[in-house]
């Protein structure tokens, strides 16, 4: 299952406005996310990682680490500014999708 690419959003014709994630979607979010981190942050990161947050593209597979989840999330915004993200924390299993 694929999620929809963000650079075109789902609207919801009657409200006008971007609709939630169905579950399926939430949950492919996470797939990718977690594929991402595993591929390409997890091998760049020291045996024991600082609590930094990780905010990652999952369409782009782009990603941004930071202390304070606010700069990490401007910085990742920067770059792709459709971004559909997964973020979490490096020593908890905290984890959140947004579009």
């Amino acid at each position: 299952m694929g999620l929809p690419n963000v650079s075109e959003p789902s609207i919801d014709p009657r409200a006008g406005e971007q609709r939630p994630f169905t579950e399926e979607e939430r949950a492919e979010i996470v797939r990718r996310g977690n594929e991402i981190f595993e591929r390409d942050v997890r091998p760049t990161l020291p045996p024991n990682p600082p609590n930094h947050f990780i905010l990652i593209d999952v369409n782009g597979g782009g990603w941004e680490i930071d202390p304070d989840y606010v700069a990490a999330s401007d910085r990742l915004y920067a770059r792709f500014p459709n971004a559909c993200g997964y973020a979490r924390r490096l020593a908890t299993r905290w984890v959140e999708q947004w579009r």
